[in-house]
């Protein structure tokens, strides 16, 4: 005899995602981790000081997530200030002043 012919249906399904950190070029935007689950807002961060600022506030939380938000934001900071930079030919100095000021948290006001 032959063996009964089993169709096998196999279901798919996929997990919904969420998108946390948003880029572009010269553009940074992250998920406000305090507004979920009830809301999906980003904030806007245009520098480091409003990434720290953001950080320090626990609108970002892992380790990650922190990580790749401060290294973000140092990459729109970068292309935002380059044009000045190149013009002024004092990369280092820059770059030095970039440092110090990842090293440091901005001034409160």
């Amino acid at each position: 005899g032959t063996a009964p012919h089993r169709t096998v249906l196999l279901a798919t399904m996929t997990a919904p995602t969420l998108e946390a950190i948003r880029y572009a070029r010269g553009s940074l935007q992250l998920l406000d981790q305090l507004k979920l689950p009830t809301s999906t807002v980003f904030i806007d961060v245009p520098d480091c000081d409003a990434c720290w600022s953001a950080i320090k506030e626990m609108n970002v939380r892992g380790a990650p997530a922190i990580a790749i938000a401060a290294a973000l934001a140092l990459a729109v900071e970068a292309h935002k200030t380059r044009d000045a930079l190149v013009a002024s030919g004092n990369v280092r100095d820059a770059a030095a002043g970039a440092a110090a000021q990842l090293a440091s948290p901005p001034l409160m006001q």
